[in-house]
């Protein structure tokens, strides 16, 4: 759904239409939103999260939050301040930023006049990475409940556009999985106070990433793209998407289609798109093994799935393939996509072992939390 509007919006240009469309998009953010705390929170309750725990600058991810909750700030016309720091952190990345996003779009929420300030404060091995906003506070007989989930204060009317309530609650379940503290105390009409204590790390080296890459032009024009999946409505929004970005779409509904594409066509592709569970003898990963024989070389692959499954995720994720989980926001497959497209196109890739990430190299790492980015609202969003 979030494909078709993504398209849609992009060829609108009637004003009535475009908010219309801009609603529905609301809708459909807010109900991913809620299947996806759903999802996190039944899985954390199972102990299904595995933490994969790390040394990294604390102001790598004070950055990525900070720009992904800027505009909802701007809209409310508050101050987002964010104090630099050269601290670090040892503990999960992903799920650290995660539990600070939450934090930072509830200060932003509750908060309709001043600012929002993130910081940190070193506390002999730890760092408490605090968030303070001027907001309406927090009454004292709530400071418990409003980690409890669908817990909300400030509104009777359950109205979805003001978040959902599970907000805290995850963050909770974050820092007991993470073993952090929160720290929590408020003011009414004065503001409120939200920190999370985590280990300090140990100095880490700083990979540069170079200037060329970012200053390529547009690299998915023209790139060739193997979209591999048997749903019609998928499919095709899928490569109406993928064309507005000026992708070059095969499309095949089982494996043994997309190994027909690769056997007649001259080019081979720059990226196979599979859905995991396909028609047929062969799914996603084996449709993907057997092109990578076909063409005799190990292009990028990507695999979207709607598996809940995290071993049989994990597994998948060993034999060197990016997952996406469904439902995927278009933002999040074109920033994958660019990313491997624009490899591709430097030297230095054909130099390389055509692997489709390197682990060891932080590639991994670097993807993971840059497809964990959560977008806000606006054209933006839509890709």
């Amino acid at each position: 759904m979030q494909m078709y509007l993504a398209v849609l919006y992009e060829r609108i240009h009637d004003r009535e239409a475009l908010a219309i469309v801009a609603d529905v998009q609301g809708v459909a953010v807010a109900t991913g939103r809620l299947l996806n705390s759903l999802l996190d929170i039944s899985q954390l309750e199972a102990g299904a999260v595995v933490p994969q725990r790390e040394h990294f600058l604390l102001q790598d991810l004070f950055q990525r939050v900070s720009i992904s909750y800027l505009p909802q700030a701007v809209d409310k016309g508050l101050e987002l301040r964010v104090v630099r720091t050269t601290a670090t952190v040892y503990s999960d990345p992903v799920l650290l930023e995660r539990s600070l996003g939450n934090l930072l779009s509830n200060a932003i929420r509750y908060t309709t006049t001043g600012k929002v300030l993130l910081g940190c404060r070193r506390r002999g091995d730890d760092i408490a990475i605090q968030v303070w906003d001027t907001g309406s506070g927090i009454p004292k007989d709530q400071a418990t409940a409003i980690f409890d989930d669908f817990h909300q204060l400030h509104n009777p009317e359950r109205d979805r556009g003001q978040g959902l309530g599970l907000g805290l609650a995850i963050v909770r379940r974050l820092a007991d999985c993470l073993g952090h503290s929160i720290e929590h105390s408020s003011s009414l009409q004065k503001g409120s106070y939200f920190g999370l204590v985590v280990k300090r790390g140990e100095p880490v080296v700083v990979r540069g990433e170079g200037q060329e890459r970012a200053e390529l032009p547009n690299p998915l024009v023209g790139l060739r793209v193997l979209l591999v999946e048997d749903d019609y409505a998928v499919a095709d929004a899928t490569t109406q998407l993928l064309n507005s970005w000026g992708c070059l779409v095969l499309g095949a509904r089982t494996a043994e289609e997309a190994l027909k594409i690769v056997d007649q066509e001259v080019e081979m592709p720059g990226i196979v798109i599979a859905d995991y569970r396909l028609p047929g003898k062969l799914d996603g990963a084996e449709a993907i093994q057997r092109i990578h024989v076909a063409l005799q070389t190990a292009i990028p692959a990507v695999i979207i799935t709607g598996e809940s499954d995290l071993a049989e995720i994990k597994e998948l994720a060993k034999m060197g393939y990016l997952i996406l989980r469904k439902p995927v926001r278009p933002a999040k497959l074109r920033r994958l996509i660019t990313h491997h497209a624009i490899r591709r196109s430097s030297a230095a890739y054909f130099d390389e072992p055509h692997t489709l990430f390197d682990p060891s190299g932080g590639d991994e790492q670097w993807l993971v939390r840059s497809l964990r980015d959560e977008l806000n609202g606006g054209r933006n969003s839509l890709g």
